[in-house]
């Protein structure tokens, strides 16, 4: 019984949060594929909340920890294309590196032909990437699979008046 008192006071200390459970549990999960996505995606949220929170500063270390794990969950599970997905959103919102948001995306959407997320999240790219026939197809495909979203139709909307062809806005 001692034992256990023990052992549950020295763990409520990583108990407090969900965060700090698996900050301290993610050592002994290395091969959990599921495990690393979870930690990966506090630690990402946490980033973000850092770049809100501090007018646009996030704790890169953060940031990177969080690709870290994501790419072991890829080592683990290397068709976790929600994996790919968030990685692509790693490299498009903290790396501003468009390029590679669009392979990790296309990567996603290679393995899972009808993951909405992973689909808008290139439509977008491409749109902020200026490439608008990109950006359509995938808004449009993404349209398809969702028809009951209006995100997908205003952006595609943003886009028709973004080239100037008023005449497709709906």
């Amino acid at each position: 019984f001692v034992i256990t008192v023990i052992y549950t006071n020295r763990r409520n200390v990583q108990w407090k949060t969900q965060e700090s459970l698996v900050a301290h549990d993610i050592d002994y999960l290395k091969n959990s594929a599921r495990a690393n996505y979870i930690y990966a995606g506090m630690l990402k949220n946490e980033a973000m909340k850092d770049a809100t929170d501090n007018n646009g500063f996030s704790s890169w270390e953060k940031v990177r920890k969080a690709e870290e794990h994501y790419r072991q969950a890829l080592q683990v599970y290397p068709d976790y294309y929600q994996a790919y997905n968030m990685l692509g959103s790693i490299y498009f919102s903290f790396y501003k590196n468009h390029q590679q948001a669009v392979e990790y995306f296309s990567k996603a959407v290679q393995i899972n032909p009808s993951y909405v997320p992973a689909i808008g999240n290139l439509a977008w790219v491409y749109f902020k990437m200026k490439n608008f026939s990109e950006a359509e197809k995938y808004y449009q495909l993404a349209i398809k699979l969702k028809p009951h979203n209006p995100q997908f139709k205003e952006e595609l909307n943003r886009l028709y008046e973004e080239t100037g062809d008023t005449t497709r806005v709906r």
